[in-house]
């Protein structure tokens, strides 16, 4: 009997080691993906306020220089949405791990 209490007790030892090694690596994987999205973020925010900015000089511009400055813009909001979308999957997978 004391034999089978042994082997039982390994088997409750491994899995508790087993069940902590991977606690701490979802625990660390986790905090890593908030500090990338969390950099992320502050990045798209500058590109964010550049679109802001650059979408009123447009509408006061009526040349030439419009058209340039409007696909200058176009292309700043193609970066922006991008990065929208990887965001929004950074958090869908950060939720995941929860």
């Amino acid at each position: 009997m004391t034999i089978i209490k042994e082997s039982y007790k390994d088997k409750v030892r491994k899995l508790y080691q087993d069940l902590k090694i991977d606690r701490d690596e979802i625990r660390l994987q986790s905090s890593l993906a908030k500090l990338e999205i969390s950099e992320q973020w502050s990045q798209t925010e500058m590109k964010w306020k550049q679109f802001r900015a650059k979408s009123g000089a447009i509408e006061k511009s009526l040349g030439e220089a419009g058209g340039d400055i409007s696909h200058g813009l176009v292309e700043l909001g193609k970066e922006i949405k991008n990065a929208y979308d990887d965001i929004k999957k950074g958090i869908k997978s950060s939720m995941l791990t929860k």
